[in-house]
Formats: C-alpha cells, structure tokens, sequence
C-alpha cells in the first residue's frame, strides 16, 4: 500500500492505492481538502508499480480531479475512488506499489457553486 499528502497553501491533495498481484486489480483513492470558500485545490496523480529490484514494472496516470471553495467555517473532503487492471503476469512480479500527487493549481470557485 502505497499514501501520499502534498499540503499547499490551505489545500491538501491526498491518495491511497493497493493491488492485488494475483489479479492484478489496483484499488486507489484520490482525495482533495480546502479550508478556503474562494477557491479549492487541483492535482494530478500516479502509480508505480515496482519489482523486488526496485525497476518499474508499469506507470499509471491519473488525470487532473479539483474542487471548489467550502462554506465558511466547514473544511470541504472530495474523495474519488476508483480501479485499474494490469496484466496478473505483472502483477505477480510486483514487490511495491508508490502513489504520489502533484499540485497542480487552484480551482476559483466560490462555495463551490459552478457559475
């Protein structure tokens, strides 16, 4: 299992993936925090599968999630969870799983209402 946080500014950018090496299913989880009503964080994350002599194996790009600003005096949580499929012959090979995020901006958004 593989965590990751990058804090930026009053965003937060989280996410969390583990794969099963029989079948080769990756389970991840994205998240996104703000404690700001104007605006929300933006980012982007990957996966990399790695063998027991630490070569990649196989890389996995996630596109770019973001939310808006919260209401005042509430911190808005986004949570995206998803799965993705490599070939169990891979899987079966892999020693280690690295998830990390890049923060990649700020979605200007007041309260979160898409005007």
């Amino acid at each position: 299992m593989s965590f990751v946080v990058v804090k930026k500014g009053l965003g937060m950018i989280t996410g969390m993936a583990t794969i099963n090496t029989k079948t080769g299913v990756i389970s991840y989880q994205c998240g996104l925090e703000t404690d700001r009503i104007d605006s929300g964080p933006k980012g982007t994350w990957q996966i990399v599968i790695y063998d027991a002599a630490g070569k990649e194996l196989k890389l996995i790009g996630l596109g770019e999630l973001s939310c808006g600003g919260t209401l005042p005096g509430k911190p808005r949580f986004n949570v995206w969870k998803g799965e993705a499929k490599i070939s169990p012959a891979i899987a079966a090979k892999a020693k280690s799983i690295e998830m990390t995020g890049r923060y990649t901006g700020q979605l200007k958004q007041l309260y979160s209402l898409g005007w």
